[in-house]
């Protein structure tokens, strides 16, 4: 039997998925209007423009900070153009590089949560140490040790 998804939950996807369209159209545009002035003024023979890194710097910037809020879309996006040098200079690669290595961890209830709705028991039944701080985080996931309760193995839970 299919369950109707809440109104509310329907509304704030919505609002998530403009808040995500939204942004990567506009850091889309801004690379685009800046590397069609230097393309333009460079075929006019000023071959000494450069991209305006401060406007750039400023958009990747909210996009970073925003990436980070709204998840694993913006930030693969996001680590795409931090290694596109042929599209941005390298001070716009930079603000972006961060989301190479530097993806913050879930919160540790979510952790739970997940973990719980997956296996379909209560996390306590699965191990008898699930750690709070991850060993690694990703855009795609994190690692946490634990040990199992069934035999006391050591495993990393991803």
């Amino acid at each position: 039997m299919r369950t109707k998804t809440p109104r509310i939950n329907r509304f704030a996807q919505l609002v998530r998925f403009l808040r995500v369209s939204r942004l990567l159209l506009w850091t889309m545009w801004v690379i685009h209007c800046e590397r069609r002035r230097v393309v333009r003024t460079r075929a006019c023979g000023n071959y000494t423009v450069q991209p305006d890194s401060d406007v750039l710097i400023e958009v990747l910037v909210a996009f970073r900070e925003t990436a980070l809020e709204l998840g694993v879309l913006l930030i693969k996006f996001g680590q795409f153009l931090s290694t596109r040098a042929d599209l941005l200079p390298e001070k716009a690669i930079g603000v972006l590089s961060s989301l190479q290595d530097e993806v913050p961890p879930a919160p540790f209830a979510h952790v739970v949560h997940v973990i719980e709705s997956e296996l379909g028991k209560p996390i306590e039944e699965v191990f008898s140490i699930l750690e709070r701080k991850c060993t690694a985080a990703a855009s795609l996931g994190q690692v946490h040790k634990a040990v199992l309760a069934s035999t006391g193995e050591t495993v990393a839970v991803k």
